[in-house]
């Protein structure tokens, strides 16, 4: 019984560590945290993306804003994912969407096809009007002003303060 439950285990350990494996062409990845504040309030789920600088990567970076507005920044790739990003620099996009009460899933189950579109207009209608606590622009890493170096040994740490950005970019 004994050598039978330390053979469970080995194996249990062995099936862990193989859905662990960070793919081949992902560089080694250094912790990186950003935190988006409007002044000195913290701003909540803001999706954070982040993309290098010069040439492009086969794997996406992100991470979204916890209630204190800290993001840590994840690697993933093939279903592996890490807490970190690999050297280099990188611009910074930040989005939120305005939310809406919505009905229950049930409730919208129940509705007919049209009634669905219907209510998804009237939904994003409502959501225009909502004032933004991230301006629309910053989610394009083009018009956002944002980047990051992140380096090995590093802090890696940027803090995106909102308060006195304008609502759209400059020309």
């Amino acid at each position: 019984m004994n050598n039978t439950l330390s053979i469970l285990l080995l194996l249990v350990a062995l099936l862990l560590s193989g859905c662990n494996n960070k793919p081949d062409n992902v560089p080694e990845i250094f912790s990186c945290t950003i935190s988006v504040t409007n002044g000195s309030t913290p701003i909540a789920d803001v999706f954070i993306v982040v993309a290098p600088e010069v040439g492009g990567a086969e794997w996406s970076m992100s991470g979204t804003t916890n209630t204190n507005g800290i993001a840590t920044i994840r690697t993933s790739r093939l279903g592996w994912q890490g807490n970190g990003i690999p050297a280099g620099t990188y611009r910074v996009s930040l989005s939120k969407i305005p939310t809406v009460p919505e009905i229950s899933a049930e409730e919208y189950q129940r509705l007919s096809a049209e009634e669905q579109e219907m209510y998804n207009n009237e939904q994003e209608k409502k959501r225009e009007k909502l004032p933004r606590e991230i301006p629309e622009y910053l989610s394009d890493f083009v018009l956002s002003p944002f980047q990051i170096t992140v380096a090995k040994g590093q802090k890696n740490f940027l803090a995106v303060d909102v308060a006195g950005l304008p609502a759209k970019p400059k020309k």
